[in-house]
């Protein structure tokens, strides 16, 4: 074992932290003997405990009394170091051995008073002494190991500060020990700390970083930098300054950033969710095999509910709690996504809306925007024709044959063998086993089939299609699917995108698919909103009728109380007429008669037209009360149509997955590729190719583009 040199000795940080526990009467020199013995039997042994940590684990000495002895090990090493820094700078001529003396002296007194360890290079550099170029001429001097002479002596003895009175009440310590505990973080950092380093945030300000903005010669203590974070607003909680001094010790290049700080992140909240107490799609419709073929015949048993029982509950959202940046600023969590329980024909709501009960007998459906049914079912065994007629049936109608050209059915949910040119209207799914031919379909849900030729198609759900879609117009708020199958001369609008073994042929004319774009549910949108704008119309019409019919009344209770008076004075005048005559005031003469008689005529001509406007009175109050049915009626319907508007918009925006176009095959040219702000047209025949929107900055793009569509290979 090789004997260490003095100055070796001096150096090593156990050495000096057991002459610092020995000087200031907190250790004898047989504990730190025992104590070194024991760490160097533990390092033989492969594991490195720290002094200082035997130490206290022995009782020897507090963590308070540690914290601040290797405050002072840290001052010491630095100022041997810097002793050395000094010398080289002298010996290359870059400074000066008084400018040197005086910086260490001032170095001393920043500890001494303030328990601040500035590094002598910092300190050269703030007085315009070294140059950032000078210091690392310095370092790199030392490097190589050109030192002589001895550097300037004037470290003066350390005296560490007296503890205060609670400090000593708090941490007593042991008969003939001195506490030299000071670990208070100074109320202004060093004013040198500002060149070496500024303080930046992340954009979201949950993080601060510490930026090195020059060559740091030696690191600030963490009390240093403690209070250098603090005094430029970090409020936030820091990460563990030890390691950031760390990493400072290894000198690291300009405008490095460290992270220092750390806010504390929002906790989100909880989405709302709907529980359904039933299999949401029991006949497994269109489940696809491996291959891409639908397997029609795969069903599942269908659920049966009777009225009162319960069909779904809605589990409201749940707030997150809200969080703070390195500021201190509040940050508030994500809002969470409500949904709306809704119910359709034979389902009812409850009235604080987060249940839905059945409300008859029949199987429970959902639709493809979340409306709850429950669905009679009516079987039609054969075809839709004359013999059947046209059919409304506010359920689920089994057809097993073909609806045939021209006829119609509306309903809740359909399966039929085959759809000819016919219109059907669903609120739910269509499940056709053969094929749609020439056919006008509007689904609420979703819609599976074999074929598809010359039919216009509008669903909310998904469309999947087993073999082909020939010659026809497609519009789906979910996704166009023909695995196995071909898309030939067509116009294809997926909200959800296109799957597709080919697009186009030869001798088909070009297709056009557009993805990322919902036309179904801006047109359902648009229709609700055109049906609210004619129900405000109604509703004005309504209020004008209403207020001329108030009107009306008015003016005929003006004509009543006029006519009421003229009869009262009438009659009052007859009675005194009568009244005279019954006590021989006054003679029968002829003038009395007639107008005995013409007062009596009034009072009878006034009583018909009082029992005439009596009963116009009562006819018009009538018509306001029809009239307020109405109003009420046509108010209860906007608020559906709202409600209904706002749940549309609701479930448009909770479907917001990325939307693409994949094709396992073959792409023809001339194909139309269109995404919610790009478009692009197919030059050359492509090969298994997966189609995607992406948003571009590109300078040579005009400013109005915002997106372009890419094109790469489809991954196996």
């Amino acid at each position: 074992m090789v004997a260490m040199s003095a100055h070796q000795e001096s150096a090593d940080p156990l050495i000096i932290l057991g002459k610092l526990a020995i000087k200031y009467g907190m250790a004898q020199r047989e504990q730190i003997r025992e104590a070194l013995a024991y760490h160097r039997a533990q390092k033989e042994e492969g594991k490195e405990i720290p002094l200082g940590e035997i130490l206290v684990s022995r009782g020897i000495l507090s963590a308070d009394q540690l914290d601040h002895l290797l405050e002072v090990q840290s001052f010491l090493i630095l100022r041997q170091k810097d002793k050395q820094f000094a010398a080289a700078a002298v010996q290359l001529g870059l400074a000066g051995p008084q400018s040197v003396e005086g910086a260490l002296n001032d170095q001393w007194e920043a500890f001494k008073q303030h328990r601040i360890i500035r590094p002598l290079g910092a300190i050269l550099a703030e007085r315009g002494i070294l140059t950032e170029e000078d210091q690392e001429k310095v370092l790199t001097f030392l490097s190589e190991g050109n030192i002589e002479g001895a550097p300037p002596e004037c470290l003066a003895p350390y005296q560490p500060p007296r503890p205060s009175s609670e400090t000593a009440e708090t941490h007593p310590r042991r008969e003939g020990a001195e506490d030299v505990r000071d670990t208070a973080v100074p109320e202004a950092p060093p004013p040198w700390m500002k060149d070496l380093f500024s303080l930046e945030a992340s954009s979201d300000g949950m993080e601060a970083y510490l930026v090195v903005r020059c060559l740091v010669a030696e690191a600030p203590t963490p009390a240093a930098l403690k209070a250098f974070v603090r005094s430029n607003g970090i409020v936030g909680e820091l990460f563990p300054l030890s390691l950031v001094v760390d990493m400072l010790n290894k000198r690291p290049k300009k405008d490095t950033k460290i992270s220092i700080a750390q806010g504390t992140p929002p906790k989100p909240g909880r989405d709302a969710q709907i529980k359904y107490y039933f299999d949401t799609d029991p006949l497994k419709i269109g489940t696809i095999r491996s291959g891409g073929k639908i397997d029609f015949r795969e069903r599942g048993e269908i659920p049966q509910v009777r009225p009162g029982d319960l069909l779904a509950e809605k589990i409201p959202k749940v707030k997150g709690e809200p969080g703070t940046d390195v500021y201190g600023k509040k940050i508030q969590p994500p809002e969470p996504r409500d949904v709306r329980l809704r119910c359709g024909p034979g389902a009812r709501l409850s009235e604080d809306g987060l249940k839905a009960y059945a409300a008859k007998h029949g199987s429970p459906a959902v639709t493809a925007d979340g409306k709850i049914l429950v669905n009679p079912q009516h079987v039609i065994r054969g075809n839709v024709d004359l013999t059947t007629g046209h059919v409304d049936f506010e359920g689920a109608v089994l057809v097993t044959g073909t609806i045939e050209d021209g006829f119609r059915i509306r309903c809740n949910s359909l399966a039929a063998g085959e759809i000819a040119k016919a219109e059907i209207e669903t609120q739910g799914n269509v499940t056709v086993s053969g094929g749609i031919i020439g056919a006008r379909i509007h689904a609420q849900g979703a819609l599976r089939t074999r074929h598809v030729f010359g039919a216009t198609i509008r669903a909310s759900g998904d469309i999947v299609v087993e073999s082909s879609i020939v010659d026809c117009t497609i519009e789906t708020s979910g996704a166009c699917i023909v695995r196995s199958g071909k898309i030939l001369s067509s116009n294809v609008i997926a909200k959800q995108g296109i799957e597709a073994l080919q697009i186009g042929s030869e001798q088909s004319r070009a297709c056009r698919l557009t993805f990322g774009v919902d036309s179904k549910l801006k047109e359902d949108l648009a229709v609700l909103s055109q049906r609210i704008a004619m129900c405000r119309d109604r509703m004005h019409r309504q209020m004008n009728a209403e207020g001329k019919l108030k009107r009306l009344v008015e003016r005929t209770e003006l004509k009543v109380g006029s006519l009421a008076v003229m009869q009262d004075q009438a009659t009052r005048e007859l009675r005194a007429i009568e009244a005279k005559a019954s006590q021989g005031e006054a003679a029968a003469d002829p003038d009395t008669t007639r107008r005995m008689s013409r007062l009596e005529a009034r009072i009878q001509e006034a009583e018909k037209e009082l029992e005439r406007l009596f009963d116009l009175e009562d006819r018009i109050k009538k018509k306001i009360g029809d009239v307020a049915a109405k109003k009420q009626s046509l108010h209860l319907t906007m608020d559906h149509l709202r409600a209904e508007m706002e749940a549309l918009a609701e479930w448009g925006k909770s479907n917001r997955a990325p939307a693409v176009i994949k094709v396992y095959d073959t792409v023809m040219p001339g194909t139309e590729i269109r995404g919610r702000w790009s478009s692009m047209k197919v030059g050359g025949e492509l090969k298994r190719v997966l189609f995607k929107e992406v948003k571009v900055d590109e300078p040579e793009m005009p400013a109005a583009v915002q997106a372009k569509i890419t094109v790469r290979p489809l991954e196996s």
